[in-house]
């Protein structure tokens, strides 16, 4: 027989404790609900882009499918957009904004969208409030609040939807509040928790007001909610204004670039690893009138470059590639011509945090997926910066 030996430690029991498998337990509905999401969004574009291509001869019916992909495509955006703003894997420019704008384009984009049984009444601010913060990711947010209190509407016979904005002790107050079926108190407490939704499963990953919560606490705001069954809900919003003296009026950058007339075609350096992203980057580009030599990889792309680097005016690169980033390929290229305009295009825009971003002047960031639109307003902006 063994002697006990005082000396060994006890082996742990091979246990999951009861957090740990509620942590597995709600990454399980995440990804469920995500998937659920994703693959819903994928059918309605897989579907479309099969009935356009029956539709080439009937205008209106290929418009329709066409208008059904993009909306698609917005969707899935939005929901990648989620998932990378609760994460805080995504990064965006921090700066001084005109709050009351942002909140006068959503309600316009609300109303717009509305269906006859539901009132829209506002009362925004006529001055205009300034934060300092991500404009993109407040605009989300109330965004979220609305689709929620929509949502909460569901299909009754009248509705209300209310959206303020004023200003109130040196802060912001947003308030967006709806007449629906409201939220019990045993749910309240947990609205803001990841994963955790009141809508049946499928319609939702759970993820957004828990990414109302991390943008609001990103901000220093604070966010409050009140709601009473079957009387509505009301979300309220603080946020701190922006300190006198920061505050510049700028002059809109898309006047100059409407204005902005080039004087020749510029060839662009295109590099992706990716062979869908190069046909269409190419498809893209040559639609705008640009010239393209495409290169697989940085490697690739910093051998064509070295053999005519006077060629280009443009340099336009995925951000994470095999072998050489898009950052170290700015690096290189930048030894050879230090004022060359390169923009990065990225799916998650986690560059900014590499030591090197800042060292090397990158021209902008293009997040993807980009619209036509945007990457055009880059491409312009990058030339008048070398023009001017």
């Amino acid at each position: 027989m063994l002697e006990a030996n005082e000396d060994i430690e006890p082996v742990a029991p091979n246990y999951v404790t009861d957090q740990t498998m509620e942590q597995t337990i709600t990454l399980g509905k995440l990804a469920r609900g995500i998937a659920h999401d994703i693959n819903n969004l994928v059918t309605s574009i897989q579907g479309n882009a099969q009935l356009a291509e029956r539709a080439l001869t009937n205008q209106n019916e290929l418009k329709k499918s066409l208008s059904n992909i993009k909306l698609a495509s917005r969707l899935i955006t939005e929901l990648t957009g989620q998932i990378q703003t609760f994460s805080r894997t995504h990064q965006m420019p921090i700066a001084v904004f005109n709050l009351t704008k942002v909140v006068n384009e959503i309600i316009l984009l609300i109303r717009s969208t509305l269906p006859p049984s539901i009132q829209l009444t506002s009362a925004v601010s006529h001055e205009r409030i300034y934060v300092n913060g991500a404009s993109s990711q407040l605009a989300q947010a109330v965004m979220n609040l609305c689709t929620n209190a929509l949502q909460a509407l569901g299909r009754k016979e009248r509705g209300q939807l209310n959206i303020e904005l004023e200003i109130q002790n040196d802060q912001a107050r947003i308030i967006v509040e709806d007449d629906g079926h409201g939220i019990s108190s045993d749910k309240l407490d947990r609205i803001f928790d990841p994963f955790y939704t009141t809508k049946h499963f499928g319609m939702g990953s759970g993820l957004g007001l828990a990414v109302v919560k991390s943008v609001i606490d990103s901000h220093q705001g604070d966010i409050q909610v009140t709601s009473t069954p079957d009387h509505g809900t009301r979300f309220e919003i603080l946020i701190p204004i922006a300190p006198e003296g920061s505050v510049e009026e700028v002059t809109p950058m898309i006047e100059r670039l409407a204005s902005a007339s080039m004087t020749r075609s510029q060839t662009v350096l295109l590099v992706d690893d990716e062979p869908t992203i190069r046909s269409l980057g190419v498809d893209i580009l040559h639609s705008l009138g640009y010239r393209v030599t495409v290169a697989r990889d940085g490697r690739e792309a910093l051998e064509i470059f070295q053999r005519r680097p006077e060629y280009f005016d443009i340099i336009l690169s995925d951000s994470r590639m095999p072998e050489m980033t898009g950052l170290e390929l700015a690096a290189e290229i930048r030894k050879l011509r230090p004022e060359m305009p390169f923009i990065l295009i990225t799916a998650f825009d986690d560059t900014k945090e590499n030591p090197l971003f800042n060292q090397l002047s990158i021209t902008d960031i293009v997040p993807k997926p980009f619209r036509i639109e945007q990457l055009q307003r880059s491409l312009r902006q990058a030339m008048l910066g070398v023009e001017s």
